[in-house]
């Protein structure tokens, strides 16, 4: 599903959600608190779907790397790895050190 698809459904669950209220001989809709949470539920589920893509990304860019690392060093261990990783100036996308888990993330993921 693309972003345009997301605002789509959010749109939708926004207006589907609010009440008509008749104010100041004016009509306006407000939103109910129904409505606030399928929002928040939506806004978490597209940031937790880009952070997941983000990671992806990164880990399939150090793949190569990690596998070279493990051919030149055949039963290296994951923190083995994440130092070797340190060595050569390679950081993870934040620009922090590697760590084990890390590594096997990269390595579940890629």
């Amino acid at each position: 599903m693309g972003v345009a698809d997301w605002r789509t459904i959010l749109a939708g669950n926004l207006y589907d959600a609010t009440s008509t209220t008749i104010g100041g001989g004016r009509r306006t809709r407000t939103m109910t608190a129904t409505a606030r949470a399928r929002v928040a539920i939506i806004i978490a589920a597209v940031g937790l779907i880009a952070a997941r893509a983000a990671n992806d990304a990164a880990h399939f860019a150090i793949a190569p790397t990690i596998e070279a690392i493990q051919v030149e060093h055949p039963g290296i261990s994951l923190r083995g790895i994440a130092k070797s990783l340190d060595d050569r100036g390679e950081r993870t996308r934040y620009g922090n050190e590697w760590s084990a888990a890390q590594i096997r993330r990269a390595q579940v993921t890629s």
